[in-house]
């Protein structure tokens, strides 16, 4: 199976849940709408940037969507901030990079400040995906991965479901059984506490 990326999410409200399971795509949010408020900051030297070529990658920004993906699936405080303590699911895709919408993936890095520094062929396009492919340090143990769309959705496949270790059993099973009907070639795990990362 190609590597996977994985995706934390609460199981309400439900709709947006059914929408992955049945759609096989994942929303893909501009940048400003992203939970870091610092999400798209940098610093830059003014007497080497000219103004409008930085108001030309702040418009790149906007153009894309997001969608935020991780290259692990069993972190313990990402549990708690986006799969609703516990109670949510942990999804795992394959993502195709060469389809015509998306726009590129990228490994994001985590420096201790985000700086811009033109270069001889600086691109406002490239320029703005690279910037919004660096988080604060504080962020790293999410191990990101940003898929940027040319629209709303990116196409997913689905190809695992981890059910978090604190969903009651009938969820549990109605979850079960939603995929054995939707998709049942999906493989869904119960997740265990002793399988959790806490290393952070």
């Amino acid at each position: 199976m190609a590597d996977l990326l994985f995706k934390y999410r609460a199981l309400e409200p439900w709709q947006y849940l059914l929408d992955i399971i049945v759609e096989n795509r994942l929303f893909a949010a501009k940048f400003e709408k992203l939970n870091d408020p610092m999400e798209g900051m940098f610093t830059y030297a003014e007497d080497k940037v000219s103004a409008d070529f930085i108001k030309k990658m702040l418009a790149e920004t906007n153009r894309v969507g997001i969608c935020s993906l991780s290259h692990t699936h069993n972190n313990t405080v990402m549990w708690s901030y986006y799969a609703d303590g516990h109670r949510g699911v942990v999804l795992g895709f394959t993502v195709d990079k060469t389809h015509a919408d998306i726009e590129a993936v990228s490994e994001v890095t985590y420096p201790s400040a985000i700086t811009f520094e033109a270069y001889d062929g600086s691109d406002a396009q490239t320029d703005a995906l690279g910037i919004l492919s660096k988080k604060h340090s504080a962020w790293q143990h999410e191990k990101e991965v940003r898929v940027f769309s040319r629209t709303d959705y990116v196409p997913v496949e689905l190809r695992q479901v981890y059910l978090g270790c604190q969903m009651p059993d009938s969820q549990q099973a109605l979850l079960r059984h939603l995929l054995g009907r939707v998709n049942p070639d999906v493989e869904v795990i119960s997740m265990q506490r002793a399988q959790l990362d806490t290393g952070g």
